[in-house]
């Protein structure tokens, strides 16, 4: 987990069902407010996304 600037959190997680022998595996990921409310994408800040 991650605190951005905004003041938003960006949590990341990976999912053993997931998981690929020859590809590796693709990241979950959220942002949710300082309340814990998931973000809609319509509701970034350019803070939210992956840099």
């Amino acid at each position: 987990m991650k605190q951005n600037p905004c003041g938003c959190f960006r949590v990341e997680a990976v999912a053993p069902s997931t998981v690929d022998p020859f590809f590796g595996h693709p990241g979950r990921h959220m942002v949710m407010n300082s309340a814990g409310i998931e973000l809609k994408l319509t509701d970034y800040h350019p803070d939210d996304f992956l840099t």
